[in-house]
């Protein structure tokens, strides 16, 4: 069914009904509809792994790992990679399937679980929305816009899903992550920045460029994009991904080579050159029997166990102690040859014997009082530190070292990665809502999250997310203007920065394409509906905000706020920016106010909006817009006028014909 399109038409925004933990249901086709009522808890504290779908009317189990895992993990809206997992509820990436069993029965994940529901029109695809991606759990994949979704459900791949979801796919067998962190493909081991597509401190996947790789690998935009584009094989030895219609990334050679040499490029003197120098996991069948570290860096550890500098003596005494430091609570991270204990946060010195003392330390206050534990089971924090690939080095033939020496070196190297905390939440919280309070930042849901009230942005509660936003450019800004220091745009400091136009000026035409919820403007660019009138849904679309009324309204009175003269008087107000590069839409609601349609936030001063322009998640939005922009004026282009007749107020009239949207 193609997208309706109207010039200037009302229609109703799509209604979202079905919650996910109703009964079982078919549809009037007899297609299976997924059913969460009646299987086993998705998160469920109990030891089965059973899933189940309603198909024709009857119950279908799997029980185990494997298929029946994957199939519980996407029933919790976790998007599901060769090797990660990114909670896209709670917006939590997840390294292996402990964490995310962990991460199910968290009670925050499960209350956000029940609280989603189907799409209406999508219910018998099982399809969610979550903000504004489309996520299809039978096929674990996302789409971007109704459109698309609408493509994805009449797809062959999907249709099979529908009907035999127990076939689905699960993670490839030739991709793992071990319980260190180290990826290998096929046995070959690949860095943290190859397997993200990091080369150069640009980032193919996104296709940008890369100033913080760390901060870019965690960015829910990359790892949904990550995750989504698979590995593939080639011959059973050639390993490579497809990125865009121009590229590919070979694995061997670690570098991007155009699609228009893809078969020539197995062949070529590099790549089979490169092939015999890749780095093999330990334990791996291959027939030169290569260990994962080369001589000379077993050397180097050798040399750690056998030197006369007390440093490095200390080093070797700590690392011989690293299982009973962990059993301990204690986290050792060699590279920075630093300790930090999980129960309380402090840091002792370098040292087996102050180690060992905080070890009493913490023993005794237990002793001391009984009720005291450390709560295992809470919910996890990750430490991400961006130590891709130091730890490594290139394999070499040379396989004489003895297998005592490799036990040495795994050991020094067991830590390497995203260990998981177990934290005191009590102490944690407390130090959060300190911080926050002196930076208008509330905790909310519990304490699993925060509310920067100065920015109207919502962030993970971790103590180090807090600072980071704290730092921000757009934090900076909007605390100079609340102290009355100053802002951007044509602010009282005198000429603006930046060109704008009148919104009824910019305004050729405009036409509401029902099925998409998008505004179609100047037959370019289109816009969410809400986007465009400048309202935004929050608190789990319970409630919606307006940014140019300040206000702040439930949900269901969408209609009666955005009809009134003062709020449709203030959007024909805006000022367009003219300045920016072809392709933007971004207004001007106010001089201290600075909106960005495609993704819908405001910003308090052009430098901090221009900014956000440059991020991966702005240019996806933009990117998957224009898409929708370009497969509309394919569409419709012939039919339409080039301009509109109508004054600005009768076109809003008409616009919204006495409904909103």
């Amino acid at each position: 069914m193609t997208p309706e399109i109207e010039n200037y038409p009302a229609g109703q925004a799509t209604s979202v009904a079905c919650t996910r933990t109703g009964g079982p249901e078919l549809s009037p086709s007899g297609c299976p509809v997924m059913d969460v009522g009646d299987a086993e808890d998705p998160g469920g504290d109990g030891g089965t792994t059973s899933t189940g779908f309603c198909l024709n009317g009857q119950r279908k189990h799997m029980i185990g790992n494997g298929e029946a895992s994957m199939n519980k993990y996407r029933k919790n809206s976790i998007l599901c990679g060769e090797v990660d997992y990114h909670c896209l509820l709670c917006a939590e990436t997840l390294l292996h399937e402990a964490d995310v069993e962990r991460h199910i029965r968290w009670e925050n994940h499960r209350r956000a679980l029940k609280n989603n529901t189907y799409v209406t029109k999508f219910k018998n695809d099982c399809i969610i929305k979550i903000g504004s991606h489309y996520y299809c759990e039978l096929c674990n994949i996302i789409t971007p816009t109704a459109l698309k979704t609408n493509l994805h459900v009449k797809d062959e791949a999907h249709l099979r899903n529908k009907q035999n979801p127990e076939t689905t796919n699960t993670t490839p067998s030739l991709v793992k992550r071990d319980s260190s962190g180290i990826i290998t493909i096929n046995n070959m081991v690949v860095t943290e920045r190859e397997w993200n597509g990091i080369i150069d401190n640009q980032c193919l996947l996104c296709d940008v460029d890369v100033d913080d790789v760390g901060a870019h690998m965690k960015s829910g935009s990359h790892i949904i994009s990550l995750i989504q584009t698979k590995v593939e094989v080639k011959d059973a030895d050639k390993f490579f991904r497809k990125i865009g219609a121009d590229i590919f990334f070979c694995f061997t050679c670690k570098e991007p080579i155009p699609l228009a040499v893809f078969d020539q490029h197995w062949e070529s003197k590099e790549h089979i050159d490169n092939k015999k120098n890749v780095k093999i996991y330990k334990g791996a069948s291959s027939s030169q029997g290569q260990s994962t570290f080369s001589a000379e860096f077993k050397n180097n550890m050798k040399k750690m166990f056998s030197s006369s500098d007390p440093s490095v003596i200390a080093n070797a005494d700590i690392a011989t102690k690293m299982d009973e430091f962990k059993k301990e609570n204690i986290d050792i991270n060699m590279n920075r040859s630093k300790a930090v204990c999980k129960v309380c946060k402090f840091s002792p010195e370098f040292s087996v014997k102050a180690i060992t003392e905080h070890i009493k330390m913490h023993k005794k206050a237990e002793t001391n009082s009984p009720g005291f534990q450390l709560d295992a089971d809470a919910e996890s924090d990750y430490d991400d530190d961006d130590d891709d690939d130091d730890d490594y080095e290139d394999c070499s033939t040379d396989s004489a070292e003895s297998d005592e020496d490799d036990e040495v070196i795994k050991q020094l190297l067991a830590f390497r990665l995203m260990s998981i905390e177990a934290v005191d939440h009590g102490l944690r919280r407390a130090e959060l809502a300190k911080f926050g309070k002196q930076h208008f930042i509330k905790l909310i849901s519990g304490g699993s999250k925060g509310h920067c009230t100065l920015c109207d942005t919502y962030i993970s509660a971790h103590i180090k997310n807090f600072h980071q936003h704290v730092k921000g450019a757009k934090h900076i800004e909007n605390l100079a203007l609340k102290g009355g220091r100053g802002g951007g745009g044509d602010g009282p400091k005198g000429a603006p920065e930046y060109e704008t136009k009148p919104l009824r000026e910019y305004l050729r035409n405009i036409f509401f394409v029902k099925q998409m919820d998008d505004f179609w403007i100047n037959r370019r660019i289109c816009i969410d509906k809400h986007s465009f009138v400048g309202v935004r849904h929050v608190d789990k679309m319970a409630r919606i905000k307006c940014f140019l009324c300040n206000d702040l309204y439930p949900a269901d009175k969408d209609q009666e706020h955005c009809q009134t003269i003062e709020h449709k008087k203030k959007l024909f107000a805006t000022k367009v920016i003219t300045s920016l590069k072809k392709g933007e839409f971004c207004r001007q609601f106010t001089p201290t106010k600075l909106h960005c349609a495609f993704c819908n936030e405001v910003f308090p001063s052009y430098p901090v909006l221009l900014q956000h322009l440059r991020t991966p998640e702005h240019i996806n939005w933009k990117q998957q817009q224009k898409m929708v922009a370009d497969m509309t004026d394919d569409m419709y282009s012939m039919h339409m006028p080039d301009t509109n007749t109508a004054e600005a107020d009768i076109m809003w009239m008409e616009l919204t014909g006495n409904k909103l949207l």
